[in-house]
């Protein structure tokens, strides 16, 4: 169902122990920020951030500039008439595409996100996260929201086994900057890689950050046909989601197949894998996988979780995380033992 690594750097995003253990307080610090988040007025425009502080000469004018052009954006983007893509949060849409498995008895869905960039040098321009095969109503809502793809900052690989549709994209969209992980960039010297997806991140900053989960192998995972665990989990600030590929599921209406491998409809799992291959077999891995999840959820204030397969988790993301991470210590500590 296509690994976050231990590289070193993770290890400083790491909490010693899980913030506010026992109790749902940790967590309440979010209300204040859930006014604030920059959701839509009635008229369509974004409440203003930061008008009482101090400007340089020429920042207030740059800035009126920066408004008109995201305000002209955003009226254009209200009278837009999609047919494929669903708006998950405020400059935040996704795109959900067929995967089909077991000789098509299984339709495990995928997908592709599309975030707007709201400040910065690239305010008003697009990133595409991960790819799908398009189809022509596909096409047209991205070009609708794209101008044609004139508008498409970076297309970003973010899941080593997520592939397949990377040379269909670039066809559509070759004058947009492809980033991917380090298998993509193994994977197809023909596309000309603008640069590896994490050591990029700052270009999108602030609307976009991202991590890799600790405890599991990011670069060249092994093997390949199931060690799908993590991969660069994307958070977009301005909707407060969350753009995930295989280290969370979230299936909709599993089948009889899926029921039966203890899979329900609506509830958040982690990968199968990382019960298997999808942690490192030290004492520590799994132990660093789950103090990075807590950390993430310290980090990052979300409502939604935008998964590949094959729905999303919206509104309480945040809390249906913490939830999961809870009811797996047990059986992170047990793979601990083995």
């Amino acid at each position: 169902w296509g690994a976050g690594s231990g590289e070193g750097g993770m290890s400083r995003e790491i909490v010693t122990d899980p913030p506010g253990s026992g109790s749902s307080e940790w967590m309440e610090e979010d209300k204040a920020a859930r006014s604030q988040s920059g959701r839509r007025s009635k008229s369509g425009s974004r409440e203003s951030e930061g008008s009482a502080r101090g400007t340089r000469p020429g920042e207030s004018l740059a800035r009126g500039m920066s408004s008109n052009v995201l305000n002209a954006s955003n009226a254009h983007i209200q009278g837009l008439n999609f047919q494929a893509i669903q708006e998950i949060g405020n400059d935040f849409w996704q795109i959900r595409a067929d995967f089909k498995i077991l000789g098509g008895m299984v339709n495990l869905k995928t997908h592709m996100g599309i975030a707007r960039l709201t400040k910065g040098p690239r305010q008003g321009r697009f990133v595409l996260l991960s790819a799908v095969k398009l189809t022509p109503g596909m096409k047209q809502d991205i070009d609708m929201l794209t101008n044609r793809g004139e508008l498409i900052d970076a297309v970003i690989g973010t899941h080593p086994f997520h592939t397949l549709a990377f040379r269909d994209l670039y066809q559509h969209y070759p004058k947009a900057k492809y980033y991917g992980t380090p298998r993509h960039l193994r994977a197809f010297p023909d596309i000309p890689w603008a640069g590896e997806t994490l050591a990029s991140k700052e270009l999108w900053a602030p609307d976009i950050d991202m991590k890799i989960p600790a405890g599991s192998e990011y670069d060249d995972p092994k093997p390949p046909h199931s060690n799908h665990l993590s991969n660069v989990i994307v958070f977009h600030a301005p909707s407060r989601s969350i753009f995930v590929d295989d280290t969370l599921l979230c299936l909709e209406s599993p089948n009889l197949v899926l029921r039966l491998l203890g899979f329900k409809a609506g509830k958040l799992f982690f990968h199968p894998s990382i019960k298997g291959p999808g942690l490192f077999h030290t004492p520590e891995a799994p132990q660093d996988f789950k103090r990075f999840v807590y950390q993430l959820i310290q980090d990052w204030q979300f409502d939604n979780i935008c998964c590949a397969h094959t729905g999303n988790v919206l509104g309480d993301g945040r809390e249906k995380l913490a939830e999961l991470i809870r009811s797996s210590e047990k059986m992170l500590d047990k793979l601990s033992e083995r």
